[in-house]
């Protein structure tokens, strides 16, 4: 009866061993697309019209500077220079492209420049003087970088200079003597190299 008995336990248990060994086991394969990596660039255009405000500071050279960057009444008065070594500035340049990759440009500029003997110096025991200088004129300029939102440039520009002002003489009594100096022209140029960037856009 024992044997009949482990019989039938060995015989059942290779059964469940055989239908163990018949499981399968299932592997799922999922295809995973390589990702792409896009690159995207703004491509800029050359605008039709550019309208470029600069201003700053202005130094003086030659006989429009003093020698020590004050007011000498003596040098003025015998006309060796104009006294006036500091000044600022403001241009207003209007632009227009003379081809279709916008590497060279039309210019014209309208400006202002203020020069003064007491604008940071502050040895002026003798005098003030000062000058207005209304600027205007026509110009070429080459773009390097036309289609960036960045430009870089260098310019050339022949100008036309309406200069005028007033000197104020300390007098040995403390009292003071005015002069207007009569208002002048003359013909100049300006070299320019710079960059300008675009902070308003208008559309048409």
């Amino acid at each position: 009866m024992y044997r009949a008995s482990a019989k039938i336990l060995i015989l059942f248990l290779l059964f469940c061993a055989s239908v163990a060994n018949s499981q399968e086991i299932k592997v799922d394969t999922i295809k995973v697309e390589k990702s792409r990596l896009l690159r995207i660039v703004t491509v800029m255009t050359v605008p039709k019209f550019i309208l470029d405000l600069s201003g700053g500071y202005y130094s003086g050279a030659l006989e429009l500077t003093s020698h020590n960057g004050g007011f000498s009444e003596n040098d003025f008065m015998q006309g060796k220079n104009f006294q006036a070594r500091n000044g600022f500035g403001l241009n207003l340049t209007g632009k227009l492209p003379l081809n279709k990759k916008g590497e060279f440009w039309l210019d014209v500029i309208a400006g202002f420049a203020r020069f003064q003997s007491n604008l940071f110096a502050q040895n002026n025991e003798e005098g003030t003087v000062a000058y207005n200088s209304f600027n205007g004129g026509v110009g070429v300029e080459y773009n390097f970088t036309s289609y960036h939102r960045v430009k870089y440039f260098v310019g050339f520009n022949p100008l036309i200079s309406f200069i005028s002002g007033s000197a104020s003489l300390i007098n040995p009594d403390s009292t003071f003597t005015s002069y207007t100096i009569k208002s002048s022209v003359r013909i100049g140029y300006s070299l320019l190299r710079g960059w300008s960037t675009r902070l308003i856009k208008i559309s048409a």
